[in-house]
């Protein structure tokens, strides 16, 4: 805003800068507290989280967005049920070769929403040992794909 502006509104300078400033970081402030901010260690048991994989929530709301593994398993999957090869009448995956690695994969998205955080890095596990099982009958895209993701998913967990 103008000097000159702010002389017709009677506004000091100074004064506007200091009411633009505070109003400009209090926004990103307030925000700041309904966010996963710093995670701070706490005297009571049942509000500490034992690894911080969910640092600040007592509810694991993120655990089933686009960017988290099982999301993106789950899309390929999908897409591979669709897909046809070369414009064939056969999808890339059948039901019934989708159907356990995607039950596997849900089933250590709950274990991770529910804190049980070990038992998810073990069905991020078996997930892997199936993919890989059955590399050969997926293409081959997928099944690397299918277990590069489930392998980040146990990473992320940090449970080894």
């Amino acid at each position: 805003m103008s000097t000159d502006r702010l002389d017709e509104l009677g506004v000091p300078r100074r004064a506007f800068l200091k009411r633009a400033g505070a109003a400009a970081l209090a926004a990103p402030l307030i925000v700041s507290f309904g966010i996963d901010a710093i995670a701070e260690g706490t005297a009571v048991a049942s509000q500490s989280a034992p690894n911080q994989c969910l640092p600040n929530q007592t509810f694991a709301n993120q655990t089933f967005n686009p960017r988290t593994p099982v999301w993106r398993i789950l899309t390929a999957l999908s897409v591979g049920l669709e897909e046809r090869v070369h414009g064939g009448p056969k999808p890339l995956l059948s039901v019934g070769e989708a159907n356990p690695l995607a039950a596997l994969a849900v089933e250590a998205s709950l274990f991770e929403a529910a804190g049980e955080y070990l038992a998810a890095y073990k069905v991020w596990g078996q997930f892997i040992a199936l993919a890989k099982a059955r590399s050969k009958r997926l293409p081959e895209r997928l099944a690397g794909y299918l277990i590069e993701e489930a392998e980040r998913a146990q990473q992320e967990l940090n449970c080894s």
